[in-house]
């Protein structure tokens, strides 16, 4: 949206306050306790991949209220500091280079697409260390881009928004790649 959007214009804000509902439910159902085992209670599986997608998807709506004009829960710290420390925790608990489980598309599609999001939103405030240990987990789970339809513009997706984060012309030229045949 840029910074020249109406947020008095009343479809962009009933959009803004449908992220920032999001957002603040999210980030109210949350847990924030030291020493936890889990980001939300109803996404506790170590044996379900869908729940590793389903919290970054929660992370991802947390970090576009954070960065959304307009929103109640624009650039608020605390939010932007449990936004980093979940994922933190993901990287640490559930997405890093280990071994698949459940669902193949949670690993390769559906979690980097949402994480690539998060740390495209979040980039400036994320430590050169946790970029690249996000996107060392993305690039662990990343196989050639090499399936047909809609998984492959998925793959190629990640393969090109990951090489961007990294400035890696090689990935770039791989997602490109990718799609074009």
């Amino acid at each position: 949206g840029g910074e020249t959007y109406n947020t008095s214009d009343t479809d962009i804000s009933s959009r803004i306050s449908s992220i920032t509902s999001k957002a603040q439910s999210n980030w109210d159902s949350m847990n924030k306790t030291s020493g936890r085992t889990y980001l939300w209670s109803d996404l506790a599986s170590t044996s379900n991949s869908a729940d590793i997608t389903s919290s970054y998807n929660r992370l991802k709506e947390m970090a576009l209220a954070y960065n959304t004009r307009g929103s109640s829960l624009e650039n608020n710290a605390t939010l932007k500091t449990d936004i980093i420390s979940g994922l933190d925790w993901m990287n640490t608990n559930r997405y890093y280079a280990r071994t698949q489980y459940s669902n193949w598309w949670d690993w390769e599609i559906g979690s980097p697409l949402a994480l690539n999001d998060i740390v495209v939103l979040m980039y400036e405030h994320l430590t050169a260390t946790q970029r690249t240990n996000y996107m060392n987990a993305v690039n662990y789970f990343m196989p050639a881009v090499n399936d047909t339809g809609a998984n492959r513009v998925w793959k190629a997706t990640v393969v090109g928004v990951r090489g961007v984060i990294v400035k890696d012309s090689a990935k770039l030229a791989n997602a490109r790649d990718g799609l074009s045949q």
